[in-house]
């Protein structure tokens, strides 16, 4: 899937969906569970190549991850990640 499939579903299911600005090639897909909003689903290991082409080492793109990325999505419809 790709960003602009995930805006038309988005769009058309009336969802909320939190999308990770400079990401796109990372997208997975979405997932719902009935329970909750519907999440965007991004591949841990393409963040992770996305930061390390933009110069950072792994053990920088990790931290990034770790306290950038992970630290900050606690909504209900942020965005979920593949490990």
């Amino acid at each position: 899937m790709n960003r602009k499939d995930a805006e038309i579903w988005n769009k058309e299911n009336k969802a909320n969906l939190t999308f990770l600005e400079g990401f796109d090639k990372a997208i997975v897909g979405i997932v719902k569970d009935g329970l909750e909003q519907p999440k965007i689903i991004y591949s841990k290991q393409k963040i992770l190549n996305t930061l390390i082409k933009n110069n950072l080492s792994l053990e920088e793109a990790v931290e990034y991850y770790d306290f950038n990325i992970l630290g900050i999505c606690k909504k209900k419809n942020d965005p979920a990640f593949l490990e």
